[in-house]
């Protein structure tokens, strides 16, 4: 009697590692894409708040507010007093028309604008 081989065939054994590459690469496929997307909505989040801190505190010291100038992504009073540090701004703007209004354009290209009230 013949004695039955144990053991996985060479092909086998390569479907075996071509299906577990394909796992592998889907899986990391996925975990880079959330990575990414992760890092932009915390990159969007940041930028959000540091917007809404500017324009509450352009709301309480309305009067203040006026001079204020962009210097190397800080926000600097004209007396030199720095009042936020590493904005991540690259434009700040301040315009009095019939509005005061305020706008703002970050690193990433996002720009919002804002009314702080009515203007003289």
């Amino acid at each position: 009697m013949l004695q039955k081989k144990k053991g996985f065939t060479l092909i086998e054994v390569l479907v075996v590692m071509l299906i577990a590459t394909l796992m592998f690469s889907l899986i990391g496929g996925a975990m880079v894409f959330v990575t990414t997307m992760t890092d932009q909505m915390m990159q969007q989040s940041e930028e959000i708040d540091m917007a809404k801190n500017i324009e509450k505190y352009l709301r309480k010291t309305m009067q203040d507010s006026l001079d204020i100038n962009l210097i190397d992504g800080d926000l600097v009073k004209e007396n030199g007093e720095i009042i936020f540090a590493n904005t991540g701004l690259t434009y700040f703007n301040i315009e009095t028309t019939d509005f005061i209004k305020c706008y703002m354009t970050f690193e990433s290209g996002r720009q919002f604008e804002f009314i702080l009230g009515i203007g003289q």
